[in-house]
């Protein structure tokens, strides 16, 4: 086998590694998410030079996807909730921007 393409134990160990690496990360992530929902995650970026995914590894990998979107869903709801308590922060502040705040019925 040529260096371009590595022998099948070498490429399921790679997986593996990254497979670890993306797990890692996402456990951080909602670490991050309990101790501060506004906090600024950590960001996970795949290798580009993974080649095919072995079907050894592909179970895991559906997995931690999976976890992956469960954690996007609640960032998500995390958002609304804020987009929903500004905009009601806003109106109990009574911003009138653009719009009259005073009628002078006396004149």
């Amino acid at each position: 086998m040529s260096e371009a393409d590595p022998a099948p134990h070498e490429t399921w160990l790679r997986w593996e590694q990254v497979l670890d690496e993306f797990e890692a990360c996402l456990a951080e992530q909602e670490r991050q998410l309990d101790e501060d929902p506004a906090a600024d995650l950590v960001a996970f970026t795949p290798p580009t030079d993974l080649g095919p995914m072995p079907l050894e590894v592909s179970e895991r990998a559906g997995r931690l996807l999976l976890r992956a979107g469960q954690l996007g869903d609640r960032v998500a709801a995390q958002l609304g909730g804020a987009g929903r308590q500004l905009a009601l922060a806003n109106r109990m502040a009574g911003t009138r921007a653009g719009r009259t705040a005073y009628v002078d019925r006396m004149a």
